[in-house]
């Protein structure tokens, strides 16, 4: 099947609430975090991406990382991957999984439903299947206990087991609070223990005594790290997005980095001999943290991210569609590139992060007011603000400049004072923002300057509210849509236009890409109108239908537009407006022109689409699947027939590369 509408990879995804792991090869450390049905990997110097995996059939639950192995589950399945490829895919669980723990030559995997499976990482065998007293929340290998692994459940309890005896050695008496996360200490036999409650416990194992105790404010603790360049400390995460750092030798609270992240902190993990700290966060973002400051104080060095809430408007920038401007619930405006992940960013509402401080409330809450509206120019961003943006609420629109990736000070404010902005665009050579209101008043501004210059019409271009506006590539006339259902066109070098007659949008029209309007005599009720707009026939259906000639239909469709063809293969069934004979006449069409054995790509992309748009109603037809299956045995003979030409091709070909002539 064709691959030209299948999801190729996603943009502005960068993190979760499912830990990412940390993984060192050499002297480079790389992260990997979860994006939903698939994994980023980063490199840790410059936060670069350096692959993404493939996409799974689900949301992933957990991730870990042995080696050259990396380990993602999904549902009730666990799949081992190298640098993104998939290697082997173990099973065996009845229920979801929850937590992976790679082990020597094996993977030790826990269920929801209180499971363990041990698996062989290189065959894929089940070596060991028990089942527990309670439902594991956290797994470690405690540094020198051979074959030995520490659980913690949600009853507060920690067991040691023996995984190749598969006996338990030992449970340790309740903390009284679910464990969350279990750490190794750079101490042999001491490790750290966080719990729901905010406790953080660094305990003795082999003594079974607690050597020091603290408590976070912020509740749950959702990630233990120890530094090892020589610095005694711990920092500790919170589901509220705040890290503390503890001092070990003191045993009290070093500092605090609050509002880290905007949410749950999902991963915080120490790198190796350095005053680094990578956190990730499920506010979509990963960071990394330098100790350099007085008192051990840490400061930002550098930050991937992307939208925290969902994206409200997403447009392509430039003429190479190789950028993507979008703007999210989250009241912030990013620019993502489709080519080079570095390049995406977030374009700067200014120095919010040392505002939210000096007078304590969190950044967002000082950022401009969601997008409502959004339009854009490539041509002079070098220039001037090139960016412009409609907010809830507000009169006053908003210019940026990609260029400098930042806000302008100056809004670009109507004379009126009690209307809201509903709708903008900018011309196409880049000089003018055209806004319409909710007032049903339409405005240019000068972006260069800012200057207000004047209303387009008489006052008022509309009776109700603007939700539309745009200028032609040739900057003659601008279009708007109102509320009162009138599209006006006005001839912007000429003075003050007068509107043409404009029809209603209820007159019937023909159904067709370019619509006619359908001239009834006399329409005797309802139902005589409906039928009389349903047997109008568009020319696509009268040429699948009428013309016999196979070649001719192809020759026909070949001349569309790929829009016009969009919209008439989404119109084929009953029920949206085409016909059962329509559809089974374009089978037959389809069928003939795979027989044909040319046009491979085209006639590819055709059954694609009309399988997507129709697939329920070829599904729910049974006289339509002997055709199908003719369909499918034509198309798997023709690329049988197609493969053997490659091949041929391609033993000729090297057979002349390698030939001495």
């Amino acid at each position: 099947m064709s691959r030209i509408y299948k999801p190729h990879r996603t943009l502005g995804l960068v993190s979760n609430d499912v830990p990412a792991i940390l993984q060192t090869r050499g002297v480079e450390h790389f992260v990997t975090t979860c994006v939903g049905k698939s994994f980023n990997t980063y490199n840790c110097k410059k936060l670069a991406l350096q692959f993404v995996s493939p996409i799974h059939d689900g949301d992933i639950s957990c991730l870990a990382g042995h080696k050259d192995f990396l380990f993602s589950s999904l549902g009730n399945k666990v799949f081992s991957w190298i640098r993104g490829k998939l290697v082997r895919t173990y099973e065996g669980h009845s229920s979801d999984i929850r937590h992976l723990l790679p082990f020597g030559d094996h993977v030790i995997s826990f269920g929801t439903d209180k499971r363990m499976l041990v698996h062989s990482i290189e065959t894929g065998e089940v070596y060991a299947d028990v089942w527990l007293q309670s439902c594991v929340t956290a797994v470690t290998h405690p540094a020198t206990y051979l074959n030995k692994v520490l659980l913690g459940n949600k009853d507060g309890v920690l067991e040691l087991w023996n995984v190749r005896t598969l006996k338990l050695i030992y449970q340790f008496k309740s903390f009284g609070s679910s464990v969350t996360v279990l750490t190794q200490s750079p101490g042999i036999d001491i490790m750290g223990v966080g719990l729901k409650s905010g406790e953080i416990l660094l305990h003795n194992i082999k003594l079974d005594e607690t050597v020091m105790k603290f408590y976070q404010d912020w509740g749950c603790v959702t990630f233990l790290s120890f530094r090892s360049d020589g610095v005694p400390h711990m920092v500790s995460g919170s589901i509220e997005g705040h890290l503390a750092v503890w001092d070990l030798e003191l045993q009290e609270l070093n500092n605090t980095i609050h509002h880290a992240h905007h949410s749950t902190i999902a991963t915080a993990h120490y790198l190796a001999s350095q005053p680094l700290l990578f956190t990730a966060g499920a506010d979509n973002a990963i960071k990394i943290w330098v100790f350099d400051g007085p008192g051990g104080t840490a400061r930002l060095l550098r930050e991937r991210s992307g939208h925290r809430a969902p994206p409200s408007i997403v447009r392509f920038y430039g003429a190479t569609a190789e950028s993507i401007l979008s703007a999210g619930h989250d009241r912030s405006v990013r620019m993502f590139s489709a080519i080079k992940d570095e390049r995406s960013k977030e374009l700067s509402q200014g120095s919010m992060e040392s505002k939210s401080k000096k007078i304590n409330v969190r950044v967002e809450e000082l950022k401009l007011n969601p997008v409502v509206a959004m339009a854009a120019e490539e041509i002079r961003e070098r220039e001037w603000n090139n960016v412009i943006t409609a907010h809830v609420g507000s009169r006053d629109v908003r210019a940026w400049s990609t260029a400098r990736g930042s806000l302008s000070d100056k809004p670009l404010s109507p004379k009126l004072e009690t209307i809201v902005v509903t709708a903008v665009t900018i011309t196409v050579c880049g000089n003018i923002a055209i806004v319409g209101y909710n007032s049903g008043h339409l405005t240019a501004f000068n972006l260069q300057s800012g200057i207000n210059r004047g209303l387009y019409g008489n006052i008022r271009s509309h009776k109700g509210k603007i939700v539309g506006v745009e200028s032609d590539n040739i900057n003659k006339y601008v279009i708007s849509v109102g509320h009162d259902a009138y599209v006006k066109k006005r001839n912007k070098p000429k003075a003050p236009p007068t509107a043409p007659k404009a029809a209603p949008f209820f007159l019937t029209t023909t159904k067709e890409l370019i619509p006619k309007f359908v001239v009834e005599e006399k329409v005797q009720d309802e139902t005589e109108k409906m039928k009389s707009v349903r047997s109008e026939e568009s020319e696509f259906q009268r040429v699948v239908m009428r013309e016999e000639n196979v070649g001719k239909i192809l020759e026909y469709l070949n001349s569309l537009s790929p829009s016009v063809l969009d919209v008439e293969l989404q119109s084929m069934a009953p029920l949206d407006g085409g016909s059962h004979e329509i559809v089974e006449k374009f089978l037959d069409f389809l069928t003939s022109a795979v027989k044909l054995r040319g046009n491979y790509d085209v006639l590819q992309a055709y059954i694609n689409v009309f399988l997507k748009y129709n697939r329920q109603y070829l599904v729910d037809t049974p006289s339509l699947h002997e055709k199908l299956e003719h369909l499918k045995s034509s198309h798997a003979d023709s690329w049988l027939e197609l493969q053997q030409k490659i091949q041929e091709c391609l033993c000729v070909t090297n057979f002349l590369k390698s030939a001495t002539l």
